[in-house]
């Protein structure tokens, strides 16, 4: 998959979930203001997956205007919600097994603005100092300077990847 940046971890889904799930955020997408949008990169940094099998070299990313990501990963957990599935960008831990309304409420609206980031390349093992380093001394002025768009939400399910066009109105290209 071409650059990118990631709304969740794999989600598992069985087999008849699988049109529901991928109907079900259309629709939220669609009942959504989310727009077209552009992001800026703030910096280089090594994130490590859940496991800490994996270690992934990202470009942090500028909370865009509009707060739109966040809204994407808000439309993302409610259907995850809907379907039993964890919720993206939370602990296991902080995720209640059955929650109230505003609990829900709550864990939908949460600021992830610090976890959104696009993955440039990965290693199994994780960084060395000196190699942490080398990427905090790189100067990334002209790359800070570039406007990212997004124009749409790409989900893939299993091999298939569907692209999902967000609202189109006053503020898109």
């Amino acid at each position: 998959m071409a650059l990118h940046v990631s709304l969740s971890a794999p989600l598992v889904l069985d087999t008849d979930q699988r049109d529901l799930f991928q109907e079900n955020l259309g629709a939220n997408l669609m009942g959504s203001n989310v727009k077209p949008f552009c992001v800026r990169v703030t910096g280089l940094d090594w994130v490590p997956n859940h496991e800490r099998t994996r270690f992934f070299l990202v470009l942090r990313l500028r909370k865009p205007d509009n707060d739109e990501l966040n809204k994407l990963l808000s439309l993302c957990n409610k259907s995850a919600l809907r379907f039993g599935l964890p919720l993206l960008y939370q602990s296991p831990e902080r995720t209640p097994r059955r929650s109230s309304l505003s609990q829900q409420s709550d864990l939908l609206t949460a600021d992830r603005s610090d976890a959104f980031h696009i993955s440039i390349a990965w290693s199994l093992s994780e960084p060395s100092e000196q190699i942490k380093q080398g990427i905090e001394a790189i100067k990334l002025d002209q790359l800070c300077e570039l406007d990212i768009y997004f124009s749409l939400l790409k989900v893939k399910i299993g091999n298939v990847v569907t692209d999902l066009p967000f609202n189109l109105g006053a503020g898109s290209r």
